[in-house]
């Protein structure tokens, strides 16, 4: 998933905008905080004043505060105030003594402030309201009673409240100004600036050297145009010297690669023809001469069919070794085969029934995975039959203690319009070394012991799949076995 970025316009916007809003918040919570208060102490004060002047006007007998007519008038025109809401006399027992607008019920603070003897202020959960509770105290200072003074906080309420939507106004205001200053002096200080740098690198990314940006802005980017312009023409310079190297070396380099592989191919091919023209000698004329005593011998047992069919199969394997023979000449002498529509089931089932009669699978289970509807192959039948049979061995090979032979094969389907097919022939043995994964399929190559192997089979099978138009790939994992897969193009419709 591409990661998001933000320009560098709108991330030097995006933090200039979050230290101005985190410092107004800031300044705002503290201003507030400091009106809140004043505003309140205010209302205290206010609250403190009053009963201060009540106190002055309570009779010498508490008892008589409700009939007296300076208090009454005091009540009278405090109440005519909209911020009054409640006011509460009591003895020093706790005992009601007045109670305006209405009576009002226990109060907890009123006891603690008779028994104290000090003033307290409380504010209301919602803050609508300020209360203060005062001691009486008389001259000889003995306690009187205590009085309780509640004012509303309307006034101070609509205060803040005015002071927030001017304190918002303000900020919006001064917050778009300086966003859309720093916005333009950004644009042009910096942002263009680095704008072209950034099309010149691309310019010359894309191979234009000659690209070269305007010098301006502040010092820091003129320096850095400065700089991108001396690399480039540092670029240029170094871009001319390499590319006349790399046109020397690349002549050199194909002069040295086509002189190696000749040297190579000519080695190979000569060692695979004296081995393939002494083999021929040294091994075709006892097969001819297996081949025609064979012949003589088929006629002289035409009416035995048991011997006949053990004959039968004599001939079939010398035909097969002559054609192995002839097969490794065309390694070095490459001649077009025999090619013809063929079942690569039937092929993969032969190969496997002559290489159980000969015993070779006596200690290996063979799994065999063939569907009926394999698509057929136009090629070589002996050619790959011979295939399957060197890579059958190998597997063997590798499973010296025993094991499982596993024969698929399976119709591909990546491309409907070109069907194709894929055998599989996977073993369960000790595996290929990830060293030598590489040089498998290079003639004589070969990790058996000195005498067991020629380095020619896998070599051979790719030279044929590849004359298959197919390809052939191996996996394998050390210890768990491999897997050889063949790739080959069906027979055209």
């Amino acid at each position: 998933m591409k990661r998001l970025r933000l320009t560098l316009s709108a991330t030097i916007l995006s933090a200039i905008s979050l230290v101005l809003i985190a410092t107004w918040i800031l300044l705002g919570v503290v201003a507030l905080k400091i009106t809140e208060r004043n505003l309140y102490d205010r209302k205290t004060n206010e609250a403190r004043r009053l009963v201060s002047l009540l106190t002055h006007l309570l009779p010498e007998d508490m008892a008589a505060v409700r009939s007296s007519p300076v208090v009454s008038g005091f009540l009278a025109t405090l109440s005519q105030d909209d911020e009054f809401r409640e006011l509460v006399i009591t003895d020093p027992q706790g005992r009601m003594l007045l109670a305006t607008p209405a009576a009002a019920g226990p109060d907890k603070l009123l006891g603690e402030v008779a028994k104290k003897r000090h003033p307290q202020v409380t504010i209301s959960t919602e803050l609508r309201s300020i209360t203060r509770y005062d001691p009486l105290i008389s001259g000889d200072g003995s306690l009187r009673g205590v009085v309780r003074l509640t004012l509303t906080l309307d006034e101070e309420n609509d205060l803040l409240s005015r002071f927030r939507k001017i304190f918002l106004a303000y900020f919006t205001l001064d917050f778009l100004l300086l966003l859309g200053l720093g916005s333009l002096l950004l644009s042009r200080l910096i942002v263009n600036p680095v704008r072209r740098l950034v099309s010149a690198t691309h310019s010359i990314d894309s191979g234009d050297l000659s690209h070269r940006v305007a010098v301006s802005g502040t010092v820091e980017t003129a320096e850095l145009a400065r700089s991108f312009n001396s690399m480039a023409e540092s670029l240029t310079r170094q871009r001319s010297e390499i590319e006349n190297q790399v046109v020397s070396l690349e002549a050199a380099n194909r002069e040295l690669q086509e002189a190696r592989e000749e040297s190579i191919r000519t080695e190979k091919l000569a060692s695979m023809g004296l081995l393939a023209a002494g083999m021929a000698h040294e091994v075709g004329t006892p097969l001819t001469a297996i081949l025609g005593y064979a012949g003589i011998l088929s006629r002289e047992l035409r009416d035995d069919p048991e011997r006949g069919a053990y004959l039968q199969r004599i001939e079939e394997n010398a035909r097969r070794i002559d054609h192995i023979i002839r097969h490794l000449l065309d390694y070095a002498r490459p001649r077009s085969g025999a090619c013809g529509r063929v079942n690569a089931g039937e092929i993969i089932r032969s190969a496997r029934e002559l290489l159980d009669d000969q015993g070779l699978f006596k200690k290996i289970r063979v799994s065999v995975r063939i569907p009926d509807d394999l698509p057929e192959l136009f090629l070589d039948g002996h050619q790959l039959q011979q295939v399957l049979i060197n890579l059958m061995i190998n597997a063997c090979d590798a499973m010296t203690a025993g094991g499982e032979l596993q024969l698929s094969a399976a119709q591909d389907e990546t491309d409907p319009a070109h069907p194709s097919l894929e055998i599989q022939v996977g073993d369960t043995g000790e595996g290929i070394p990830p060293e030598n994964m590489n040089k498998l399929f290079d003639p004589f190559f070969t990790t058996k012991e000195p005498g067991k192997g020629t380095g020619l089979g896998l070599a051979i099978c790719a030279r044929i799949i590849d004359s298959f138009n197919g390809n052939i790939t191996v996996k394998s994992s050390v210890g768990k076995g491999s897997i050889f897969t063949l790739r080959l193009p069906g027979a055209e419709q």
